[in-house]
């Protein structure tokens, strides 16, 4: 995105722009002059004024946001990058072009911003560039200047009758010249209008129009808010009606209820009494058949097989193991509600792979451990013998082992869907216990003791300082393989976006890390900005399926982006 065409977009339409640590410019409106030194008249227009920096740039950061289709943390981030760069090309090269609006600039007098002459013509209705060789009116000596009435301030009735009675006098006055005011007014009335005052006329012609839009707006909304209301009382006299009327009939209800009641009670005390029952003696009892003792017997026949059948499962098919063994395999009971991770199958490829991630983690602390015993030296071998251990540990805990498998088989939907993570569950929790061994400096001692009578290494002469032991730790760094592509553009259109930097080598790192980790990342350079891309897809139903996808595993910010 081009955040300066946004710039020149809100000054244009009169809003206020800050730019945090530079400046706030800020759009005003200039009306219509004349120059007349340069004999330049300008039409309405509009012009940037530069400020001290106030203000926040909310506004400017939410419309980054909606068009970009981000948060407003990476919108944020992305505004936060064109400062920064902004900033650094006013350092080093003084000045920066707002297309279309103007020049920004910076000299040791602070920042200056330099209006574009067809920003300050942007705002007038015409749309058109200074008019030039615009001339003042003056009269010549023996002419009556036919405007110049415009500029005399009225007179009251009684001085234009004197006037009018001095000039009726007929030998006395001096003679008139040739052009009087009112010819000159009538030649003034019969001039053709210009085009400034046919514009004057539009406009007031369309101020009057919409004044009067507005005021039969203002009476219709007046109108509706008393119809709204009028409606609103209608509503709470009929709700208090209906309240009304419903304790009228809970208190109807209650007078029944009250008179049914003592009808009840008088009828009672008028009833006879009634006479008492005489058991019978010999009464033959029935015997029926007891159905829940046979429902009991049928629920312990089902618990005995259950129970049964998993001691069958978990003891008698159990094959023997040494007790080595034993010592060293976890063996877990499994039931029909539980995963059995040890069913899960590792290629030698896997197995390489986690031991690759097991060194390149543990490089730095075993770096700094033999700098400690002072036997630098001994780091290639040391690593090799790392890398020997940790592949053959994992290769223990990874490999098949015996387990009991439940009388389910493990090929139902949920245990495939959920087959990689279990797999990269275990393998985690496999690196986990490996490096938790070699970070241990007993094993590391017994590593390093092995070395140096194998290949007779001794100690370095003089421990290593500070900045000798920081160049180790740089130059042991890894370098950023770039193995992720570089596009211009999206590949099917929407893509899970990871993150952006105007950094390249940034990005690219970014990139390998996430391609490393399995996913399909590429990066979009775009506008001067990287973005690191996840996975691709052509619709957006694919690209939220692919994105939650994603957000199981990948606990960083991402989001959708449709390009």
């Amino acid at each position: 995105m081009n955040i300066t065409d946004l710039i020149a977009e809100f000054l244009q339409q009169g809003k206020t722009v800050t730019l945090p640590g530079i400046c706030t410019l800020a759009s005003e409106e200039v009306k219509a002059h004349h120059d007349r030194q340069r004999g330049v008249f300008y039409s309405t227009g509009r012009t940037v004024v530069c400020q001290e920096p106030t203000g926040n740039a909310d506004e400017l950061l939410a419309a980054i946001a909606e068009r970009e289709c981000v948060n407003a943390d990476v919108a944020r981030q992305m505004f936060n990058n064109y400062i920064d760069a902004l900033s650094d090309k006013l350092q080093r090269i003084g000045s920066h072009d707002l297309a279309g609006v103007g020049t920004i600039s910076s000299s040791e007098q602070g920042i200056k911003f330099d209006v574009a002459e067809a920003f300050m013509s942007a705002g007038s209705d015409n749309h058109e560039h200074p008019l030039e060789g615009v001339k003042q009116y003056t009269p010549a000596p023996d002419e009556v200047d036919p405007f110049a009435i415009f500029d005399q301030p009225s007179k009251p009735v009684s001085e234009e009758a004197s006037t009018a009675t001095e000039i009726i006098k007929p030998v006395e006055e001096p003679v008139r010249p040739k052009s009087t005011v009112e010819d000159a007014l009538r030649q003034l009335e019969e001039l053709p209008k210009s085009k400034a005052e046919i514009k004057a006329e539009e406009r007031a012609a369309k101020a009057q129009a919409k004044a009067e839009k507005v005021a039969a707006k203002n009476a219709a909304v007046e109108a509706k808010k008393s119809a709204k209301a009028a409606k609103k009382q209608a509503k709470i006299n009929a709700k208090a009606a209906k309240v009304q009327a419903k304790e009228e009939q809970k208190e109807q209800k209650a007078k029944q209820k009250q008179e049914a009641k003592e009808a009840k009670a008088q009828a009672k005390a008028v009833k006879p009494k009634k006479k008492p029952k005489v058991k019978k003696e010999h009464k033959e009892k029935k015997h029926r058949f007891p159905w829940w003792l046979l429902i009991l017997l049928l629920l312990l026949l089902a618990c005995g097989a259950y129970f049964g059948y998993t001691y069958y499962i978990n003891g008698l098919r159990e094959p023997s193991m040494p007790e080595a063994t034993r010592q060293h395999i976890d063996v877990p009971r499994t039931n029909d509600f539980t995963y059995n991770t040890d069913m899960i199958a590792y290629t030698n490829g896997d197995v390489s792979a986690n031991r690759d991630k097991v060194c390149r983690l543990l490089a730095p602390y075993i770096s700094e451990y033999l700098v400690n015993r002072r036997y630098t030296s001994a780091r290639a071998a040391m690593m090799d013998r790392v890398s020997r251990y940790a592949e053959l540990r994992l290769s223990e805990l990874l490999g098949d082992k015996w387990a009991v498998q439940r009388f389910l088989p493990y090929n139902d939907y949920i245990y495939n869907y959920n087959y990689d993570f279990l797999k990269m569950v275990r393998a985690s929790r496999s690196r986990v216990t490996v490096q938790t061994e070699l970070m241990n400096l007993t094993t590391l001692d017994e590593i390093l003791d092995q070395l140096v009578r194998e290949l007779g290494l001794e100690q370095d002469a003089i421990g290593l300082n500070a900045k000798q032991v920081q160049a180790v730790k740089k130059s042991e760094q890894p370098k950023p393989v770039v193995t992720a592509s570089f596009e211009t553009s999206s590949k099917q259109g929407f893509d899970i976006i990871a993150g952006f930097n105007v950094n390249r080598d940034r990005a690219a790192m970014l990139a390998s890390k996430l391609k490393a980790q399995g996913c399909d990342a590429y990066i979009i350079d775009r506008n001067g900005l990287y973005y690191v891309s996840m996975g691709s897809a052509a619709t957006q139903t694919a690209a939220e399926a692919l994105y939650k996808h994603i957000k199981s595993w990948y606990d960083g910010d991402a989001a959708i982006k449709k390009w």
